[in-house]
């Protein structure tokens, strides 16, 4: 074990060990339902002054970071240039995606990477003609 941090086999849920105080912050914000840092700081808040185009991407069966949170987290970003992808059946993918499918794996490559690509280069495409 590593000092610090707490080995993937006392919490499999994610692909290696964790960093141990990253875990008490997500305890707290999930047991608080708030996202909140040092001196009460608002993370959510935070996010609405974000302006730059946004993809946001989750897994159909994260339960890691549930795609309610992550939509919550979506709509309170700023910009008007955003894009929700949600990676599940219901949303015409292969499967529900887990945390780690998100990036793991030949669905991923197959499915979710062409539309990160595309994304970009849309973005890219809209920043040539202005």
């Amino acid at each position: 074990m590593l000092v610090g941090h707490t080995p993937r086999a006392i919490l499999p849920k994610g692909y290696e060990s964790e960093p141990t105080q990253l875990l008490g912050q997500w305890a707290t914000w999930t047991l608080r339902e708030k996202w909140l840092g040092a001196q009460n700081f608002n993370y959510l808040a935070a996010l609405h002054p974000i302006t730059v185009p946004i993809l946001m991407i989750a897994g159909g069966d994260d339960n890691i970071a549930p795609a309610s949170g992550c939509r919550k987290l979506f709509e309170a970003i700023g910009s008007a240039n955003k894009t929700w992808l949600l990676c599940a059946k219901t949303t015409d993918f292969s499967k529900d995606f887990t945390h780690g499918q998100l990036v793991l794996g030949r669905a991923a490559h197959a499915e979710i990477f062409p539309k990160i690509l595309a994304w970009l280069v849309q973005i890219q495409q809209a920043r040539l003609a202005l």
